[in-house]
């Protein structure tokens, strides 16, 4: 009787949904990654200009400089920094970074405690609308 293995348990789908919806908490925190606003001006935060604010942070830590830092805003506008401004502005983006990776994380750890759909869907990112297919 082959045919009964296709057939899925009311666990099996449950472990779909769940899995379908720790997916969209990843896609969701990756999205929330790209930007970050800071005294009211938005940054591109992607890794590779998190990996650049951050270069440019350690290099006014080691070298000690006072000259301004120029950086690009999303909307390519130039913000100027002092150079502690710049490096409270590369801690703010890591702390960011930090708190919204521990945020997906507690949120798929409830997912995976999930006992029912209804538990998986009462789980959301703050202030944010679920996508439910």
């Amino acid at each position: 009787m082959s045919f009964l293995k296709n057939i899925k348990t009311p666990d099996d789908l449950l472990q779909e949904y769940k899995e379908k919806k720790a997916s969209q908490v990843n896609s969701l925190r990756d999205s929330k990654l790209d930007t970050f606003t800071y005294n009211g001006v938005e940054f591109q935060t992607r890794p590779t200009d998190r990996e650049n604010i951050m270069g440019e942070a350690i290099n006014l830590a080691l070298d000690a400089g006072d000259a301004d830092i120029e950086w690009i805003a999303a909307d390519n506008s130039i913000v100027v920094f002092t150079p502690a401004e710049f490096i409270d502005f590369a801690k703010a983006v890591g702390d960011a970074k930090r708190d919204c990776i521990f945020k997906g994380r507690e949120m798929k750890n409830a997912i995976l405690a999930a006992t029912a759909r209804e538990e998986v869907d009462a789980i959301t990112w703050p202030e944010e609308e679920w996508i439910d297919d």
